[in-house]
C-alpha cells in the first residue's frame, strides 16, 4: 500500500472494504487478496476474541488494511486492539461528544493521549519502542460509530473532536433506536443516515457506513459515504452456496 489506511481516509478516498467475522485465517487471507481497501475484524459481535483477530490481522500479510471493531469502550479491549498491530479501531455505539473524546484519549500514546505502552504486535514486539509510538500516533485510525439516534442527534459535537478520523454509521442499530429494527431503507432511518453523511462533510470528517449488499453500498455512495464495508464472510460463503445449490437443482433435473 502506497498510503496509511488513515490517510486514505483523511483525503477522503473511497474505501471499500467487507467484515470479517470467521475465526479463521484463511478467510481473512483470500479476501485480502481481492481487492478490497480494508478488513473490518468483528470483535463485538460473534465469537472472535482478540488472539483470533491477531492472526486475521497476520494473515492479511500488509495485503490491505485492518481495524478491529472492539466490543465496548473500555480500556482494556482499546489497548488491547491496537496492540494486536491493527490500522485502527471502530468504536461502537458513541453517541456523545464527551464519549468520543475519552475513546481518543486512550487510543494515543502520551502526550497525545494516556495510552499504556506494552511490548506485543503493535509495538514491534518492543524491538524499535520510540518509532513504533511515533507511528501510531501518527497512523493509528479512531473510527467511533453513530448507530443510535443519540449520536445522530449530536453528531455536530462528535464530529468536532479532535483525533477522531472518521463516523461510521450503523444502520441497523440505528433502525431499532428508531423502533424499526432491521428496516433501514425506513424513511427515518434513511433521514438520519443522510443527515449524519451531511455533518459529516461539513466537518471534512470522513463518513463510512455498514451495507449488506452491492445496492445498499452503492446507495451509501450516492449518499456521499466515502468508507463502505460491503457485506460479511458468512453472507458470502452461504449466498454462494445457496445460489450454487439452487443453479444445480435448477438444471440437474430438466
Amino acid at each position: 500500500m502506497d498510503s496509511t489506511f488513515k490517510k486514505r481516509l483523511l483525503d477522503m478516498e473511497r474505501l471499500i472494504g467487507t467484515v470479517v467475522t470467521i475465526a479463521a485465517p484463511d478467510v481473512a487471507d483470500v479476501l485480502s487478496r481481492l481487492g478490497f481497501d480494508f478488513l473490518w475484524i468483528d470483535a463485538e459481535h460473534g465469537a472472535l476474541d482478540l488472539t483470533q483477530a491477531q492472526m486475521l490481522v497476520q494473515a492479511t500479510a500488509g495485503r490491505c488494511s485492518t481495524v478491529v471493531r472492539v466490543s465496548s469502550q473500555d480500556e482494556a479491549w482499546i489497548k488491547k486492539a491496537l496492540d494486536i498491530g491493527c490500522d485502527g479501531i471502530v468504536v461502537p455505539h458513541v453517541n456523545t461528544e464527551e464519549q468520543a473524546r475519552r475513546i481518543v484519549e486512550l487510543s494515543f500514546y502520551p502526550p497525545v493521549g494516556t495510552r499504556s505502552l506494552g511490548a506485543a504486535r503493535g509495538q514491534g514486539y518492543g524491538i524499535d519502542l520510540p518509532h513504533a509510538i511515533e507511528q501510531a500516533n501518527e497512523q493509528t485510525a479512531v473510527i467511533v460509530q453513530a448507530e443510535h439516534i443519540k449520536a445522530v442527534e449530536n453528531i455536530e459535537s462528535i464530529v468536532k473532536v479532535e483525533g477522531v478520523t472518521a463516523v461510521l454509521i450503523g444502520p441497523y442499530d440505528l433502525s431499532g433506536s428508531l423502533g424499526v429494527l432491521g428496516q433501514v431503507d425506513n424513511p427515518q432511518v434513511r433521514e438520519a443516515v443522510v443527515h449524519v453523511a451531511e455533518e459529516c462533510r461539513k466537518a471534512r470528517m470522513p463518513v463510512g457506513i455498514f451495507a449488506a449488499d452491492v445496492a445498499a453500498a452503492q446507495q451509501a455512495l450516492d449518499d456521499g459515504v466515502n468508507m463502505v464495508a460491503m457485506g460479511l464472510d458468512i453472507f458470502f460463503l452461504w449466498q454462494s452456496a445457496n445460489k450454487a445449490l439452487a443453479d444445480l437443482r435448477e438444471t440437474a433435473w430438466e
